[in-house]
């Protein structure tokens, strides 16, 4: 959720700590964890949702070359970085 206000740009980093701006007071907090994480991959570019799409369905952990395989649809896929 931190993560979310910091992208829209509802907090931001001043030195070493964080502060608020005004676009806080306009901030909706989704209900659920699962709302946040949606609204959060909502906003990726449409190739990165893909690749989540396809990494989604093959679960929680993969080698990055089975998704390279599966995802094979997906232009310049090796470019993209891939964590656990």
């Amino acid at each position: 959720m931190v993560r979310s206000l910091i992208d829209d740009g509802a907090i931001i980093q001043v030195g070493g700590s964080f502060g608020v701006t005004e676009k806080i007071n306009a901030v909706v907090v989704p209900p659920t964890i699962n709302d946040v994480l949606i609204a959060r991959i909502d906003r990726l570019e449409e190739k990165t949702r893909e690749l989540v799409k396809v990494a989604s369905i093959i679960g929680r952990n993969f080698f990055d070359r089975i998704l390279k395989e599966v995802a094979a649809s997906i232009e310049d896929i090796v470019n993209y970085p891939l964590g656990k």
